[in-house]
């Protein structure tokens, strides 16, 4: 019997420590975990509303992005109007080289 009571009271012990750690966690989670959660919310909204401005700006990224290469195209004709005149220059310039003495 005394066999008994001895492994009895770490038992006892170990079981009141676990209680009481219980306890503790259960009375102070409840705050600290609300506070995560209000922190992650409000996470949440501002990456929200972060995508949703993202997701507006996308028409007019679009509309800017056909702009620019309506632009690139128009200079690439200007540049072959320009090659072309250069060609047609030189070529002149030959011709005039031939017929002088």
């Amino acid at each position: 019997m005394n066999d008994v009571l001895v492994a009895l009271g770490p038992i006892a012990i170990s079981v009141a420590i676990s209680l009481g750690g219980a306890l503790v966690i259960s009375r102070y989670a409840g705050p600290a975990q609300a506070a995560y959660l209000l922190a992650v919310e409000k996470r949440l909204s501002l990456v929200t509303a972060e995508r949703d401005e993202a997701k507006s700006e996308i028409p007019t990224l679009t509309a800017r992005i056909a702009d620019l290469e309506r632009e690139v195209d128009d200079l690439k004709e200007e540049n072959r109007k320009l090659y072309r005149r250069l060609d047609a220059d030189e070529k002149r310039l030959a011709a005039d080289e031939k017929r002088l003495p």
